[in-house]
């Protein structure tokens, strides 16, 4: 199983797939994810508002 794991690795990575991200994400906890994720999810729905305003105004 090691072994097709890291071949899927070897093989996003001569993709040009930046794997920075996913890692540093796999070392948070679980909790931390999820206030990662709201975080973000705030932030997209600041830009729908955002977008909205603009919307109504054009």
């Amino acid at each position: 199983m090691e072994n097709v794991t890291m071949d899927a690795v070897k093989r996003a990575k001569e993709e040009g797939i930046d794997l920075t991200l996913l890692h540093e994400n796999l070392l948070r906890t679980p909790t931390e994810r999820i206030e990662n994720f709201l975080q973000w999810l705030g932030f997209v729905e600041e830009l729908r508002k955002v977008k909205q305003i603009k919307d109504v105004r054009c």
